[in-house]
């Protein structure tokens, strides 16, 4: 049981070595903006402390198991650089689900011929994933599988008819955009006949496009219909002369030049030839797979305005909106390019904080051990928030300047923070109260006990009680003094 992602392809799609090293810079990028961080752990003074880095590639690839805004593990995940794909395990379906796939569909982008992400057996439409791969490296991409019959006849045939029930519904979002309507009108036609999928358009408010295109399946299903089956002629042979008549089409671009032009100009308005083809499977009895091998090799999109020409592309979705971030909690990944605009309330903070920070340093106020100081106070935010973790590389800049009056008023100004009774009262929603009368409740634990019991555990607890301002604002400060050119703004180092 859980939620699974696969990257799925047909057995002879590849991806080009030239670009897989373009590839892994960007599926580095897709899982450090995704959220994704390693986590640390340090023992120090007898103590054991935790901090988290963001994901980083090695010669091996990526492996990581956090997910910053999700605020939560999963199962690891990552990417092979060897052999230059991305894999995962259990990935849950919220912040940390949303990179991985994100990752799959990049990886759909640099892989030639059919391929596509699925998450439990169903393929992913990936718009909005597009969106944000198009967000963080300024582009214009399309969603590979615009164009959505290829697909489903690669994964059609694989599967095989008698176990195909259970996916006929798994193509309903890739038909939610202009570009994947007659994708759709194709599979319903071959998985439910012409007559339900006439039915289930009908029922849809079409655009001026998706119109044109109905309408030249309509001429074309009427056409077969009202068609008279020649008594000079075996109905074998009329088939095979209106297949003939199909590829030509194909072929030569003829439209009017034979008995069927009404057969042609339906298809060509229409630009949906599993339709036709499938309209004329049931006009002479014949099984449609067998018919459309004969012309599945010539056959082409012609009407490129439908399918994603280079005027088209899906529109950038921010990482706050993909990740369903307020921008205040962006605080980590925050870049002097105006990406992420913090509230005047997080500023004003922002201005407080450099106020105790400058009256600190001219108290002149020496802390005597001041990497014991560091553990400690880590350990104790910990113990009130719970998974407040520092960032590894400030954790480390701050070892490498010990001395430095400066670092050391960052982290008394954190001492003041999580001894903030407020915050502290904000932050016990989260812990069981004390007292032997609420013994039995809460989450118990296996071998060593915290000192605070959670109400329950982290997987399961409501977002408002881990999103409280207390634990918030105990992270966001830990980010602002990591994040290098934020602390600049704010702090001037």
């Amino acid at each position: 049981m859980g939620t699974f992602a696969e990257f799925w392809r047909c057995g002879n799609a590849t991806k080009d070595e030239r670009k897989m090293e373009e590839f892994s810079e960007k599926v580095k990028t897709v899982f450090q903006c995704g959220g994704m961080m390693d986590i640390e752990s340090t023992s120090l003074f007898g103590k054991k402390i935790i901090t988290i880095r963001k994901a980083e590639m090695d010669s091996d690839g990526m492996n990581f198991h956090y997910n910053y805004f999700e605020d939560d593990v999963w199962k690891n995940a990552g990417y092979d650089r060897k052999d230059n794909y991305v894999w995962s395990n259990k990935i849950g379906w919220s912040q940390f689900h949303d990179a991985v796939v994100a990752a799959y569909t990049l990886e759909e982008q640099y892989t030639e011929g059919v391929a596509a992400t699925m998450v439990n057996g169903e393929f992913v439409s990936s718009w909005e994933y597009v969106g944000w791969l198009n967000y963080l490296f300024d582009e214009r991409k399309h969603i590979k599988n615009f164009d959505t019959w290829s697909l489903f006849e690669a994964h059609y045939r694989k599967i095989g008819a008698e176990d195909y029930d259970r996916y006929e519904d798994a193509w309903s979002d890739f038909g939610d955009k202009r570009y994947a309507f007659i994708s759709k009108c194709e599979i319903y036609a071959v998985l439910h006949g012409i007559n339900e999928m006439l039915k289930m358009v009908d029922q849809r408010e079409k655009d001026e496009l998706e119109n044109l295109s109905f309408e030249g399946m309509k001429f074309a299903i009427n056409y077969l219909k009202t068609y008279e089956k020649s008594e000079e002629c075996t109905v074998e042979e009329q088939c095979k002369k209106m297949m003939n008549a199909i590829k030509e089409y194909y072929l030569y671009d003829k439209k009017d030049e034979n008995e069927y032009s009404k057969l042609i100009i339906g298809l060509s308005a229409s630009d949906a030839p599993a339709v036709i083809v499938k309209g004329v499977a049931e006009t002479f009895s014949k099984d449609f797979w067998e018919l459309w091998d004969e012309i599945k090799d010539v056959v082409c999109r012609k009407q490129q305005i439908l399918y994603g020409n280079a005027g088209y592309y899906v529109i950038p979705i921010s990482t706050q909106e993909l990740f369903r971030q307020n921008s205040d909690d962006m605080v980590l990944y925050w870049e002097d390019d105006g990406k992420i605009t913090f509230s005047d309330e997080l500023w004003n903070w922002f201005y407080e904080l450099k106020i105790e920070f400058d009256n600190m340093v001219e108290e002149e106020c020496i802390i005597k051990n001041p990497l014991r100081y560091m553990v400690e106070l880590l350990e104790e935010a910990e113990e009130n928030f719970y998974r407040v973790f520092a960032i590894s590389n400030y954790f480390e800049e701050c070892m490498e300047n010990l001395n430095d009056v400066r670092y050391q008023t960052l982290w008394r100004l954190f001492d003041k923070l999580i001894h903030s009774q407020e915050l502290r009262e904000a932050a016990d929603v989260i812990f069981v109260p004390e007292g032997p009368e609420h013994e039995n409740e809460g989450v118990h634990y296996w071998g060593d006990k915290p000192k605070r019991r959670l109400i329950r555990s982290w997987d399961i607890m409501s977002h408002d009680k881990k999103q409280n301002i207390g634990r918030m604002t105990v992270r966001r400060f830990l980010a602002l003094v990591a994040n290098l050119p934020l602390r600049k703004k704010v702090f001037g180092f």
